[in-house]
């Protein structure tokens, strides 16, 4: 009986999470419309999935096995976090619906015109990146990816930020343009499929692939069923690629960047997995990040025990302070996902990553529904209020709102300070007067 009442409450939520975006036009959507896009990818989808096969393990996370009908409290705060995020869209929804969705306003009368933010995210995001790229040696002298990312400088920090912000949002930016008529189809899914290329060459992080996956479920929406027909053929190829991909980011640049060197790395690498491989629930994570839910279980299990409870530490001063660099503040706290690797796996510098309600539950424990549906709240309307200085916005942090998902609440913030940053940047280049059309 109570396996049938948590399928029944999990198809209810889905149900009403569709209808939710599917009134909602996407000119509308905007911060907390793009974190329940988020939800479907990074917990409904693969939730359906452990709750057909009960049993989410993971042997390099050091927590124990999810069972969605055994661990009642970890599955009733999952559907709780669900909720909090339908009542952030819903509102979201009725303030954002007298919006204009006008496809004939004259951007040459908006200081910010939406063409120029989107060739400006691309500028910063390739200099920066190719910039840190160089100073950090990982181009040259064969580093691990992510041992050239351990730099606290604070103009480091900045850049850093402000290169993952214009990532993301350039998604957003080319989807404004393209639902306005000012690009077309076939040239936005080009020019946001080469930033995805140069981005996984750059980072080896596949977390742009599913941007770009998401960019095109949400061009595609009114076709969906032929584009999961098109797909399904490729599922197998890039169910193995993403396993792989796992082992292969960790030792590709290891040798060097060099074309023979990756293949070789490649054929190490998919050699090793085939012969440790696991089952469907392994394959599953490849794709949609499902060892967070696991992470997640593990907070909700230990929080005041093994794990304490933070009470706002990441949640609130580690955003207000991201740019304040540990060797002038030696006591900052870190962002949540590195508290968790130190508390779960006992590895000092491993970011584990426990969906969108992780850190809110570790921080305010019972309360932090009401909190985390404060912070959406207060999000979506610091989106709104800028939207109307960069029409663009609403539509950019969709995206900010997805990545939100494998990201800690300190990136939401800094993602406002880089964005208010090329705000700047676009108004000083322009230097002119801001003129506003009724």
């Amino acid at each position: 009986m109570l396996g049938i009442l948590i399928f029944l409450i999990y198809f209810l939520l889905v149900y009403f999470s569709y209808r939710s975006l599917k009134k909602t036009k996407l000119l509308n959507l905007s911060f907390s419309g793009g974190v329940l896009i988020g939800l479907i990818y990074f917990l409904a989808i693969p939730l359906f999935f452990i709750l057909i096969i009960p049993d989410l393990h993971d042997p390099g996370i050091f927590v124990s096995s999810y069972n969605p009908y055994e661990d009642i409290k970890t599955t009733l705060n999952l559907y709780l976090g669900w909720v909090v995020v339908l009542i952030a869209q819903n509102s979201e929804n009725h303030s954002m619906k007298n919006k204009s969705n006008d496809n004939t306003m004259d951007f040459n009368r908006y200081y910010l015109n939406p063409v120029k933010i989107v060739w400006t995210l691309l500028g910063f995001y390739l200099f920066i990146s190719l910039y840190n790229g160089i100073s950090t040696g990982m181009f040259s002298d064969g580093r691990h990816w992510h041992d050239s990312t351990r730099n606290d400088g604070a103009l480091f920090i900045i850049m850093n930020n402000f290169a993952n912000t214009y990532r993301v949002t350039f998604f957003g930016c080319v989807l404004y343009l393209l639902e306005r008529g000012l690009f077309n189809r076939k040239n936005a899914i080009l020019l946001v499929l080469a930033l995805t290329m140069y981005d996984v060459f750059v980072s080896f992080n596949r977390i742009t692939a599913v941007y770009f996956i998401i960019f095109n479920v949400i061009v595609f929406r009114n076709n969906i069923l032929i584009l999961i027909a098109l797909a399904i053929p490729f599922i197998p190829l890039l169910v193995h690629v993403s396993s792989v991909w796992t082992w292969f980011r960790g030792a590709a640049s290891v040798g060097g960047y060099s074309i023979s060197g990756f293949i070789q790395t490649w054929q190490d690498v998919s050699d090793r997995y085939e012969a440790a491989a696991g089952g469907f629930i392994y394959q599953l994570n490849s794709i949609f990040e499902s060892s967070n839910i696991l992470v997640f279980h593990g907070i909700v299990e230990n929080v005041g025990g093994m794990i304490p409870v933070f009470y706002g530490k990441t949640f609130i001063i580690r955003p207000l302070t991201t740019f304040i660099p540990s060797s002038i503040w030696t006591d900052k706290p870190k962002v949540f996902g590195v508290y968790m690797g130190e508390y779960i796996n006992g590895m000092s510098g491993l970011a584990l990553n426990s969906t969108l309600f992780g850190e809110a539950y570790a921080n305010f424990l019972y309360l932090w529904p009401v909190l985390l549906l404060c912070a959406l709240l207060g999000f979506s309307w610091v989106y709104r209020r800028l939207s109307f200085y960069m029409p663009c916005l609403s539509t950019m942090s969709i995206f900010i709102g997805i990545s939100l998902w494998r990201f800690d609440m300190n990136f939401t913030v800094a993602s406002l300070y880089s964005l208010v940053a090329i705000s700047v940047f676009v108004k000083v280049v322009l230097g002119r007067k801001l003129v506003w059309g009724k």
